[in-house]
């Protein structure tokens, strides 16, 4: 097998472990109530099941509404299911990360180490909630990106709109799928930047099938400016405690994946 895929493996089994860990996020209880209201009205837009509104119903477009549901429909199975689908996300996102290192990085046998490094970054944002599967979204749609830059094909166009539409439904962070893409259509040849325009209009079409639709403008500038951002945690940037493994012990996993480079460090003669 070959060592980025070895890489990717090992990375998706750290990412399901990681997040098998004791319930950490309150949130999570949050995230199923909504859920479970989406079930119930099936839609994306329902009455305000818990906030403080006073008496007077006050609608809501859930933006992570297709992840609160699945989360709901898997905590109805069991508590067991639910933690699986917890983990599942945790093993996709970590496995695309990998992914995604492993198409960037140009020596092979420095791919594990550089994973683990990225992946010590990223775990402080794989937890119980929707931003896990968004991040495992971002680098699939930044790895097909670039593929598509380097070699046009219709059908990897529909496939990373596609991936675009499904990211919309799961996480705020779907707005950056177009500047994802236009960062990594500069490195185009000239005679391939009339169809990256053609995909880069279909991916602005994208951003308007979220659950707040054509207001997608609006709810961006509610979570980047203002008294926001100082609440939303996913916004603050990892700190060098992160790679403390004395408060991180879980990293010394992470740090495991770099023992994967030695043979191509060091290769037989």
């Amino acid at each position: 097998m070959k060592l980025p895929r070895v890489t990717v493996a090992l990375s998706a089994a750290w990412g399901a472990l990681l997040l098998s860990r004791s319930l950490s996020e309150n949130d999570f209880f949050w995230h199923l109530t909504l859920g479970r209201e989406v079930a119930r009205a099936g839609a994306r837009v329902i009455t305000e099941p818990v906030a403080f509104t006073w008496g007077v119903p006050q609608t809501l477009a859930v933006p992570e509404w297709l992840w609160d549901l699945l989360a709901w429909r898997a905590f109805e199975v069991s508590e067991t299911a639910a933690a699986v689908f917890v983990s599942v996300c945790g093993a996709l996102a970590a496995g695309a990360i990998a992914a995604f290192v492993a198409s960037e990085v140009k020596v092979r046998a420095l791919v594990p180490a550089f994973t683990a490094l990225v992946l010590c970054v990223a775990s402080v944002r794989l937890k119980e909630r929707p931003e896990t599967l968004a991040l495992a979204f971002a680098a699939v749609f930044l790895v097909l990106s670039r593929r598509l830059v380097s070699s046009f094909s219709w059908p990897l166009t529909g496939a990373l709109v596609t991936l675009e539409i499904v990211w919309a439904q799961t996480h705020g962070t779907f707005v950056l799928a177009l500047p994802f893409f236009v960062a990594c259509a500069l490195d185009a040849t000239p005679a391939l930047r009339g169809r990256l325009a053609g995909v880069a209009g279909a991916l602005l079409l994208g951003l308007f099938t979220g659950p707040a639709g054509v207001g997608v403008l609006s709810f961006l500038s509610s979570h980047v400016a203002g008294d926001a951002v100082r609440h939303i945690i996913d916004m603050s940037a990892p700190t060098w405690s992160d790679f403390n493994p004395a408060s991180q012990p879980y990293h010394f996993i992470a740090a495991l994946l770099s023992l994967a480079a030695l043979p191509g460090l060091f290769p037989s003669r």
